[in-house]
């Protein structure tokens, strides 16, 4: 039996985001809302909650880095704390090194090997 071996561009595909780190931990997102990361023309873009972001991303081999990203300005109250989930949701991107690509699951890291975020297809 040969199998093929897995597809880990990124270009191409969009994912959901499922847990990132805030400064401290590995935390879940706050209910009812959505981050997602789109991949595509060397460009990452997606909506963060509450604002759109997008900026250009570098992939070489299992190396991955962003930037400068950008965002719109809107301002959001509700749900709670989506504001600070968002501003911590682009500063970990900001941090990430590398990834690897597992079936349905994407996973940042840092230098270091510390996860930045994880996200679903």
């Amino acid at each position: 039996m040969t199998f093929a071996p897995q597809d880990t561009s990124l270009e191409g595909k969009t994912w959901t985001l499922t847990a990132f780190n805030d400064g401290n931990n590995l935390v879940s997102l706050v209910i009812d809302t959505q981050i997602n990361a789109e991949f595509k023309d060397g460009n990452l873009s997606g909506q963060g909650g509450c604002n759109n972001y997008n900026g250009p991303f570098n992939q070489d081999g299992k190396k991955l880095s962003f930037g400068p990203l950008a965002s719109t300005e809107m301002a959001c109250g509700e749900p709670v704390g989506v504001m600070e989930q968002e501003s911590a949701y682009l500063a970990a991107l900001s941090k990430v090194a590398s990834y690897s690509m597992e079936g349905n699951r994407l996973t940042l890291f840092d230098a270091s090997g510390l996860i930045m975020a994880e996200f679903v297809k």
